[in-house]
């Protein structure tokens, strides 16, 4: 897929309602301020999408990147010029209805699963300071719910790949700069939320999947879960628990904990952008 989504975009005045008896004249596309707010946000996507790192610090970059996007997304939509175009082209406007749906389910399903890692990281924790008998089993709990975790993600991925591999609908010409960055804000959704859910899975080799979500190949996940997953694996593997592997666990689980907690901040503030972005789509659709 490719990554790459800023371009200019100017918006068509809006039609008077009144009637003059004059000579016509040609005015070109008057830029609203909003259009350039969002090709400033889509051009730091691009910029996110070529330097960032896996980590959970710049994942959170590029979720707050998105939600600003989202923000501005928000605007443009409640300019006259967009609605009275999506009121038009209804085809269209459902298509990025049923996208939003699909990338709503995604990003709820995520952080289910997210909240559930936070779970199974605190029962390891509670064990291992304890020294409780059942730390062997949270162990493998955990383990286990890695895998699961790694498996729901690989059910909504292909989604993601059908959504950036979908065809919108055609749309007049006059509106396709419009259209245009609409479809722009979806593939640099797509994009983030690729990156998002292959860092928390189990290190795989990419796959045609994961190249259509994301355009840079991804071997390994997020380092600091990527580290806790490797201890934790070590720790399950010992016949007798070490203290220095013990300590070495609950730091890497501590860690974990404030990552699961920045990455869940961000994912919320998307899905919360996501649907507020349905609800003006479907205002305009209602009205």
């Amino acid at each position: 897929m490719v990554a790459s989504f800023a371009r200019s975009l100017s918006l068509p005045n809006a039609r008077s309602k009144t009637t003059l008896h004059a000579r016509s004249v040609s005015l070109p596309c008057q830029p609203h301020p909003v259009t350039a707010q969002l090709q400033d946000h889509l051009q730091k996507l691009n910029t996110w999408v070529k330097n960032c790192s896996k980590s959970v610090s710049s994942l959170t970059d590029g979720l707050t990147s998105l939600k600003g996007l989202y923000d501005c997304f928000d605007d443009l939509l409640q300019l006259p010029q967009t609605q009275g175009a999506l009121s038009h082209n209804i085809k269209w406007a459902n298509a990025l209805l049923e996208d939003l749906l699909k990338l709503l389910d995604s990003h709820s399903t995520f952080r289910a699963a997210l909240l559930a890692l936070n779970e199974q990281q605190l029962g390891v924790q509670v064990a291992l300071r304890r020294r409780d008998p059942s730390i062997r089993a949270k162990l493998g709990s955990f383990l286990r719910f890695r895998k699961k975790m790694t498996k729901v993600i690989s059910v909504f991925l292909p989604v993601l790949a059908s959504i950036a591999q979908s065809t919108m609908p055609s749309t007049p010409e006059a509106s396709s700069e419009l259209f245009a960055a609409l479809r722009d804000v979806r593939t640099a959704t797509v994009t983030v939320s690729g990156w998002l859910f292959l860092c928390l899975s189990l290190r795989q080799r990419p796959n045609s999947i994961s190249r259509l979500v994301c355009s840079r190949p991804l071997e390994d996940g997020i380092g600091e879960v990527d580290s806790t997953d490797d201890v934790i694996r070590d720790l399950y593997r010992c016949q007798k628990l070490e203290e220095g592997l013990v300590q070495k666990a609950l730091k890497k689980l501590v860690v974990l904990e404030d990552c699961i907690s920045s990455l869940d901040k961000g994912s919320e503030s998307v899905f919360r952008g996501l649907i507020q972005c349905r609800v003006l789509l479907l205002n305009v659709l209602t009205q």
